[in-house]
């Protein structure tokens, strides 16, 4: 698999809605983490495939930090890339960019940091084999915290 921009090995394009736009006209700030957060669902979906399965296992939010560089402006064709760069017994840290589709103008990035979650027990669990197996095989330069 050749690797796009930066070896982020995943994008999507996002379309721009009429609320995510502020009294400046560009998008709020805020909404970035929409953003983010629609790519990182349908990563998710595309890396880990049926084996996702939220009810039994899932990822919480423990940390997000996120840079702006450019506003996105309306009518501007703008995608999201994502990938796991750092795979924890217990956690995920994926970056993220928002950038121009056409130009490749960097608009924010994220890094965030999940943790593994248990829904039955209600308490922190380690990444599933599979999920780490997965993820290796579609990264092929993810870091390992254990």
């Amino acid at each position: 698999m050749e690797k796009r921009k930066n070896g982020f090995m995943h994008s999507i394009e996002v379309q721009l809605r009429f609320n995510d736009f502020d009294v400046l006209g560009h998008v709020n700030n805020a909404i970035h983490q929409h953003y983010f957060d629609l790519a990182r669902l349908n990563y998710f979906n595309e890396v880990i495939k049926d084996e996702l399965k939220w009810k039994d296992f899932s990822v919480i939010m423990a940390s997000i930090k996120i840079d702006y560089k450019n506003p996105v402006h309306l009518n501007e064709p703008v995608s999201i890339r994502s990938r796991i760069s750092i795979l924890g017994e217990k956690s995920i840290t994926m970056e993220q960019e928002v950038y121009n589709s056409i130009t490749g103008e960097d608009k924010s990035c994220n890094i965030a940091v999940m943790a593994g979650y248990s829904s039955k027990t209600k308490q922190t669990e380690s990444i599933p084999k599979l999920w780490v197996k997965k993820i290796s095989e579609f990264e092929n330069d993810v870091k390992y915290k254990y």
